[in-house]
């Protein structure tokens, strides 16, 4: 999946932009939105069992942010308006 989607994302991002705008639109939204997460109490919060598990919750984070990133300059490339900057 990883390899298609280098090999063909922007190709497929493109198209849909110029095609179904609507649809990149939704599918931006849908990927930045922020579900309302339930946690216990503060003392019921699970800490990291290893340093190894929490890297991965950091690489995690950082690909999140980065899929923003690259999704902005493609909004921003593609319209000149920034999804981040507009709250998006």
């Amino acid at each position: 999946m990883r390899a298609a989607w280098l090999e063909r994302g922007p190709e497929v991002i493109n198209r849909l932009i110029a095609e179904r705008p609507e649809i990149f639109l939704m599918a931006m939204l849908k990927i930045t939105q922020v579900n309302r997460i339930e946690l216990g109490r503060p003392e019921d919060f699970d800490r990291p069992s290893s340093k190894e598990e929490a890297l991965l919750g950091v690489r995690r984070s950082l690909v999140f942010a980065q899929a923003r990133i690259d999704l902005d300059q493609i909004a921003t490339e593609k319209n000149g308006n920034s999804i981040i900057e507009n709250g998006l």
